[in-house]
């Protein structure tokens, strides 16, 4: 059995230090860029609400805007569905007589409707009923190929009708955008929010999983090595929606690795990483708590994630958010 020199050993470690602060770097600018990409969507959204002296006297601006758009591609599936069933030869021959004709006045009737439809889903939202059923309609004129509702969420304009959470606004939980930690694609701007005191401990455990040393002194003491990517991104922050969750409170969490992604059971090193981290930070009873639900999901779990949170302390009644 070939033995190993302590020169080879130290090149070895060398490497291995060399290729995690590659990792790193490579992960601070993919950081970077995503960062980068979603303040420029919030300054595109920031843009737009201050075009307007108000956010309602713009929204017949939007709707015909977005009206037109609607209009012209619905006319393209209807010339398609026409063509289809009876024929360019059929068209062609009568064209001269009813083709303009029709167009225009189909065109105008069409786009009058479509921004009557998109206005009542701007006032309604598209989580009451009036909102729900004009989205229907609209989606039966364009032939199933348009959805107002999700474009609407797709850029954060839909504003669901629901009551304040126990009596607090989001300007009350003082929220702050998540900065300096990768988040989600599909997490919008509006979720993608936590308390400072949350965010901070969120930006700890980011900085601390892409420090090369950290990782070493752990997998030293544990005897377990991670040879995997170690990048991870917010899946899940403040749901308003979600009382009795302190995501509802912008006080909770939620963390998935990537690249790759790991499953139910996975037994990935990553994940005993990135709770050990958690909990170092202090997400841990009686202040907070640590939830590894790759491997114990909880009833209600929603994709494979290590969730995070701070609890509160009733006889001070305050959180322990607040108190780190």
């Amino acid at each position: 059995m070939p033995v190993i020199s302590d020169e080879e050993k130290e090149l070895a470690a060398q490497r291995q230090l060399e290729e995690s602060a590659q990792m790193k770097r490579k992960a601070l600018q993919e950081a970077e860029q995503q960062e980068e990409a979603r303040q420029a969507e919030i300054e595109e959204l920031e843009r737009m609400y201050s075009a307007e002296p108000s956010r309602g006297s713009g929204l017949g601006e939007q709707a015909k805007a977005i009206g037109k758009s609607v209009a012209k591609k619905a006319a393209k599936e209807i010339g398609k569905k026409v063509i289809k069933r009876y024929g360019w030869t059929a068209i062609a021959a009568t064209s001269e007589i009813w083709g303009p004709i029709a167009l225009v006045v189909g065109a105008i009737i069409l786009l009058f409707l479509l921004v009557v439809i998109i206005v009542s889903i701007f006032a309604a939202g598209c989580n009451t009923t009036t909102g729900k059923i004009a989205n229907f309609i609209i989606k039966i004129q364009s032939f199933g190929s348009t959805d107002i509702c999700s474009s609407l969420v797709s850029i954060g304009l839909d504003a669901p009708a629901r009551e304040p959470i126990a009596g607090e606004a989001p300007a009350e939980l003082g929220l702050v955008a998540i900065i300096g930690v990768p988040v989600d694609v599909f997490l919008p701007p509006p979720r993608a929010m936590l308390r400072p005191c949350m965010l901070a401990k969120v930006q700890n455990i980011w900085s601390r999983s892409q420090d090369p040393l950290e990782r070493v002194r752990w997998e030293q003491a544990t005897g377990n090595l991670i040879t995997k990517p170690m990048d991870w991104v917010v899946t899940s922050a403040y749901r308003p929606e979600d009382v009795g969750s302190y995501h509802a409170r912008g006080e909770a969490a939620d963390m998935a690795l990537r690249n790759p992604r790991e499953n139910y059971g996975s037994q990935d090193p990553r994940i005993d990483f990135l709770v050990f981290l958690a909990k170092d930070e202090g997400f841990v009873p009686l202040a907070g708590d640590t939830v590894d639900e790759y491997r114990r999901p909880l009833a209600r779990t929603e994709g494979a994630h290590i969730h995070v949170e701070f609890n509160r302390n009733f006889a001070q009644n305050i959180s322990y958010c607040d108190l780190s």
